[in-house]
């Protein structure tokens, strides 16, 4: 069975516990019946022909999936007309006018939210109870995949029970990336509170304040495994969007830069200077930044060289920032250093690290920003003192790229231009700017995910090598290895 779903309060009442209300109890009761609910998630604007075929083929979805599977489409307009859970909400007063609509839901963020990257949408996921903390969840690589949703039904009705090495093994279906600290019920829930007119903020204090409070024992329990690491990073992505309280101005108006077309030269051969002139050290900086204006530098990151998504974390930085700095407590501040160190992530993957993987045989734009299967690259990074570990630069996980970290991605750089030099793309002085600043960075990104209280003075330092950057046209550089690598 299948329903058009998108009311706040719905999920507000799945994700608590049952109480003596009859009408919340009907809503426990409807949903219990099934033995596992399932989520097509797909952003309507992104996935425009895959939206067409799902509203297309919804009906014939809906009656192939029979009675023991109920999945759901977030709605783009009103709420679903069938009987009986429409006669459950639009006969009851405590759901009426609850709808959330397109222009403010953002499924990437329920996505992020569940801790599934962007690049995996459209995506199936499955779970055996709306409370539960464990899902599997399928990319749809072509629409007509999505009738798996008959499959799966097939598959309770011969089982009665659903098991999650079955949906790995014979639909190939991946688990989770991280388990969920709170169910898929909250999960959603949460995402409406921040989206709904009808929530209100104190409710959104209050979900902010558990959220880093979860998120301050993760830095005090820290591993280097690498779910752990992924799970901090979840959260602050989510601190940083939640404490904003604006998240509908993260949108395309703030990426739509004007600047003149520049017609130049890609990759054109640069002078090689001399003189080396490293980042200057943040205590010795002239007056760029002041602690009462940090915000500023925002304002004066040329955005123009920049992926959307970086734009994104950007923009989402800025605002939590904001709010942080209207804290009556000294807030930690490692929530946006995380977001911002994800911004400058992006941007050396997409054009340095894809850069690397050109060099050592993976064909462009092909296998831009994408897993190239069965192909191996690795670079080993020489060192004064010995060799250094592999640094994979193909890696994934289910068929989707994961480039290295900020540090490792470092590494391989230096490596690749010990062996082919600077001058082809980037000159001396301008190397040494941008591996100082990477190196000063990627120190800071680390000390966030580490250190109990990571300080306002320690952000605004990120925020000022993010500026030198940008001050001396290293996105602009960038930029045009991003454009190389896609034409």
């Amino acid at each position: 069975m299948g329903l058009r779903i998108n009311p706040y309060l719905i999920f507000k009442t799945l994700s608590s516990k049952r109480s003596s209300s009859r009408v919340e109890n009907e809503v426990f009761d409807y949903f219990e019946k099934f033995n596992a609910i399932a989520f097509v998630i797909h952003d309507p604007l992104l996935h425009i022909e895959f939206d067409s075929y799902l509203q297309n083929k919804f009906e014939e979805l809906d009656e192939v999936t029979g009675e023991k599977l109920l999945f759901f489409i977030f709605n783009q307009g009103s709420a679903d007309t069938k009987s009986p859970f429409s006669k459950l909400k639009t006969n009851l007063d405590l759901y009426e006018g609850q709808e959330v609509t397109d222009d403010v839901f953002s499924s990437q963020s329920f996505a992020q939210e569940l801790g599934i990257d962007n690049s995996e949408l459209p995506c199936i996921l499955i779970s055996n109870d709306y409370n539960a903390r464990k899902f599997v969840y399928k990319p749809i690589i072509q629409k007509e995949e999505v009738f798996i949703l008959q499959k799966l039904a097939n598959y309770l009705n011969a089982s009665n029970t659903l098991d999650y090495n079955v949906l790995m093994q014979k639909f190939h279906f991946i688990h989770g990336n991280v388990e969920l600290d709170i169910s898929i019920a909250r999960s959603l829930t949460n995402e409406f509170t921040f989206n709904s007119t009808k929530a209100t903020n104190s409710e959104k204090a209050t979900l902010i304040e558990s959220k880093l409070k979860y998120f301050k024992w993760l830095k005090h329990n820290n591993s280097n495994n690498l779910d752990f690491q992924l799970l901090i990073e979840k959260l602050a992505l989510q601190i940083v969007r939640y404490s904003s309280y604006k998240r509908n101005e993260i949108n395309d108006s703030y990426i739509t830069i004007n600047e003149p077309h520049i017609n130049y030269n890609l990759l054109p051969s640069s002078e090689v200077f001399n003189k080396v002139q490293k980042v200057p050290n943040s205590q010795a900086r002239p007056q760029l930044l002041t602690l009462k204006d940090p915000l500023s530098r925002f304002v004066n990151i040329n955005k123009y060289y920049f992926e959307n998504e970086s734009i994104k974390f950007l923009k989402a930085a800025e605002l939590a920032c904001s709010a942080f700095d209207q804290s009556d407590e000294e807030p930690d501040y490692s929530p946006c250093a995380i977001v911002l160190g994800k911004a400058f992530e992006k941007e050396i993957s997409s054009s340095i690290v894809n850069l690397i993987r050109n060099n050592r045989g993976i064909e462009m734009p092909e296998f831009y920003n994408k897993f190239k299967p069965a192909y191996l690259v690795k670079v080993t990074p020489i060192f004064d003192y010995g060799v250094g570990f592999e640094i994979d630069l193909n890696k994934n996980k289910k068929g989707i790229w994961i480039p290295p970290p900020m540090g490792q991605s470092l590494l391989a750089f230096k490596e690749f231009t010990r062996i082919n030099g600077h001058g082809t793309f980037i000159s001396r002085l301008q190397y040494y700017q941008l591996i100082s600043a990477w190196k000063k960075l990627g120190e800071l990104r680390n000390m966030s995910s580490h250190i109990e209280e990571f300080p306002k003075e320690k952000f605004v330092d990120m925020l000022f090598y993010l500026f030198y950057l940008s001050n001396h046209n290293q996105f602009k550089i960038l930029y045009k290895i991003k454009e190389y690598l896609r034409s």
